[in-house]
């Protein structure tokens, strides 16, 4: 009996590893799939939705690699139509000859009139289908559809879709586009009471053909799910300064001992933060931004350390944040009564039971409380010099 005991315990490790090792259920190979790596959608003159995939094309890889040809195109552009998104991904077999793979998507593109009708039911489907990838970014089209920019050319990436990502990356340096990702909206849409903010792709050449032609600079504004107008790059800005997504930004002000000339000071970091609360009674809104920066140029007179107007300089910076996101609160406020800043959530999260009794009048609530802006901004340094070559020479 213990003999048969022993030789079913030297078994059990070997069944736990045989389980452990065996082959992926549901693999299937490379050559039966398309990679898509960027999705367009439209709305076309019938209603329908038409989705624009850019996948990968596997014979201009192998020809990379390979001796083969190398004027193959890295993607290849398909397009379906359906009457919902999942209809129409499914219609693109048609197309393809292949099932697409979008675990690999980069960036999703909305095309303006079908982003007017409404998010809801395009969002649905990245909720629900297990292969999309919810940290793709999320753009609008606008005075373009998506199929457009999609179909645009790079001469730094072979993909378009790549080399969008790669813009909206380093865009964070300019602090004048809301970069966003699926999940992201997801969050924001289902916080009480909050209107979505997403970033717009805008041509600069209409009769380009080149992704260089495109300008990735600032925002659509979402109304219940429906986008209502757009924010311009300032305006941008001054919502990022708030919401706590300034990751860099160049500001200009005015030279205090040069007025007709400017200085450029590099936002190095910036907090932001949206508070809103009931004190006796009393909804209070307020916005804080706390920002460091360095001098990154002067143009004109540029002994500012001599004649130290260094705080007169800190206030000014701090004049030109406040005024970018009092731009953009009276647009949210007087324009839009959308709250885009998240004062609802802030409320639903740390007063909910006043919340409740205002979450039904909450649109002209918001429009009507004054929001408090305080920002605060200090020069952390001058860069790497102190006195420029320059200063002693005379026109």
């Amino acid at each position: 009996m213990l003999r048969a005991i022993r030789k079913y315990m030297l078994l059990l490790p070997v069944l736990l590893t045989l389980m452990l090792t065996t082959a992926c259920w549901n693999n299937r190979d490379i050559t039966d799939i398309a990679i898509a790596v960027g999705i367009g959608l439209d709305k076309t003159d019938s209603g329908e939705i038409e989705i624009t995939i850019e996948m990968v094309n596997p014979s201009a890889i192998q020809s990379e690699e390979g001796s083969g040809n190398t004027n193959l195109q890295a993607s290849i552009e398909v397009s379906a139509t359906g009457e919902t998104v999942f209809a129409a991904a499914r219609n693109l077999i048609g197309t393809s000859s292949k099932k697409m793979f979008f675990s690999h998507i980069q960036v999703v593109i909305i095309g303006e009139s079908l982003a007017r009708d409404g998010l809801q039911e395009l969002i649905d489907f990245w909720e629900r289908d297990h292969e999309t990838r919810r940290k793709a970014y999320f753009i609008i089209a606008s005075g373009v559809t998506a199929k457009e920019v999609l179909k645009t050319q790079s001469v730094i990436e072979s993909l378009t879709s790549i080399h969008l990502a790669k813009i909206l990356e380093a865009s964070n340096a300019i602090g004048k586009i809301q970069m966003i990702t699926l999940f992201e909206i997801i969050q924001q849409m289902h916080e009480p009471g909050r209107g979505v903010v997403i970033g717009i792709i805008s041509p600069t050449d209409i009769e380009g053909n080149m992704i260089e032609d495109m300008e990735p600079k600032g925002a659509a504004v979402f109304k219940h799910g429906k986008l209502i107008d757009f924010l311009t790059p300032s305006q941008t800005r001054g919502f990022l300064f708030a919401v706590d997504d300034i990751k860099s930004t160049i500001l200009t002000v005015t030279n205090p001992l040069d007025k007709e000339r400017l200085f450029s000071v590099e936002v190095l970091t910036s907090e932001g933060n949206v508070d809103a609360k009931f004190e006796n009674n009393e909804l209070m809104l307020k916005i804080k931004v706390e920002a460091i920066g360095n001098i990154g140029e002067i143009v004109g007179e540029k002994s500012i350390i001599k004649y130290e107007l260094l705080n007169t300089l800190q206030g000014a910076i701090e004049a030109v944040i406040k005024e970018e996101i009092d731009q953009v609160a009276k647009k949210a406020q007087q324009e839009l009564y959308s709250d885009i800043f998240g004062f609802g959530g802030v409320l639903y999260r740390h007063q909910y039971e006043e919340w409740t009794k205002i979450q039904e009048d909450w649109e002209d609530i918001f429009a009507n409380t004054p929001i408090d802006i305080e920002v605060k901004f200090r020069l952390n340094s001058t860069g790497l010099i102190k006195e420029p070559a320059f200063t002693n020479l005379k026109e």
